[in-house]
């Protein structure tokens, strides 16, 4: 099972979860009633979640999932891969009461967090461009209505507008920050080796 598991963790591109009965702990205490754990239950399950870059699941509820009456253990579980954190950032498995069942149900929930609401702003870059000032005359043309909502007719159509400047001038600004970044340690590396150089300066 382990192997198979592998397999399928190692083709993994996107957001993968993975739950149910293991039959696996992952430490001794995670069994009681029983005096022996046997070591090869917690390196297995242990090795497959380091080689498989899995973790457990957030979780909340009782903390061993099985029973017998006699042994509690906690053998089901929930893991997720670094993709899926990456998605589901509020990700939540949650434990449920036995009822008739020997296992404890799990519930996985899929939280969100509230957008916060977006603002207005603008960045010095939108002014270099050398049709800025087109862009704000056009925006500013005389609207009907009262001043306050004049205004906000303004803001909604630079909103706009300053999108479109900004997609079309300025989406590559990582790739040109990262360009600058090696050009200046490039520079200083020849300035540091030769600190004769005027023409470095």
């Amino acid at each position: 099972m382990w192997d198979d598991l592998l397999k399928i963790s190692k083709q993994m591109k996107e957001a993968w979860c993975i739950m149910g009965d293991f039959n696996a702990i992952l430490c001794k205490e995670d069994r009681r009633g029983r005096d022996m754990t046997q070591y090869k239950e917690i390196k297995e399950m242990a090795d497959f979640m380091e080689t498989g870059d899995l973790q457990e699941m957030r979780w909340c509820g009782a903390y061993y999932s099985w029973t017998n009456k006699t042994i509690w253990s906690r053998i089901d579980w929930a893991f997720i891969n670094i993709h899926g954190y990456e998605v589901f950032d509020f990700t939540q498995n949650q434990y449920l009461a036995k009822g008739l069942f020997d296992h404890s149900p799990m519930l996985v929930h899929f939280r969100t967090s509230s957008k916060p609401r977006s603002r207005f702003q603008s960045y010095e870059m939108w002014c270099k461009p050398q049709n800025f000032t087109k862009i704000v005359n056009s925006a500013v043309s005389p609207i009907p209505n009262s001043p306050p909502r004049q205004l906000r007719a303004v803001l909604a159509n630079l909103r706009v507008k300053f999108s479109k400047l900004n997609r079309d001038n300025f989406t590559d600004l990582r790739a040109q920050n990262e360009k600058a970044r090696k050009d200046l340690t490039t520079l200083q590396m020849k300035v540091q080796n030769n600190p004769g150089d005027t023409t470095l300066c």
